[in-house]
């Protein structure tokens, strides 16, 4: 089962893929969250979406929940040197 947070005004998150398919961004988190067990295992996971001119919708798989950009910059250095895609981004409102 999936953790879900509460979002937070000026939270940070980890987001881990982006793409057009909703049950990519579901099973993502399975694969990642295995393979990167150490970084990932307490952390809650969240899918939202995006509209991209001209492309439509898009998934975003989004891990954690960090007071600042720095925390989240931090796991996103650690999974970047096991060749995972990261990039630390700032919770909806």
């Amino acid at each position: 089962p999936s953790k879900t947070v509460a979002k937070v005004e000026g939270g940070w998150r980890v987001q881990l893929i982006s793409t057009s398919k909703k049950e990519t961004a579901e099973k993502a988190w399975t694969d990642i969250s295995k393979k990167h067990k150490a970084l990932l295992s307490d952390m809650s996971h969240d899918i939202t979406t995006a509209q991209i001119a001209g492309k439509g919708t898009f998934y975003r798989l989004q891990a954690g929940h960090f007071t600042t950009r720095d925390q989240a910059k931090a796991l996103c250095d650690k999974l970047s040197a096991q060749k995972q895609a990261c990039v630390p981004v700032k919770q909806e409102k």
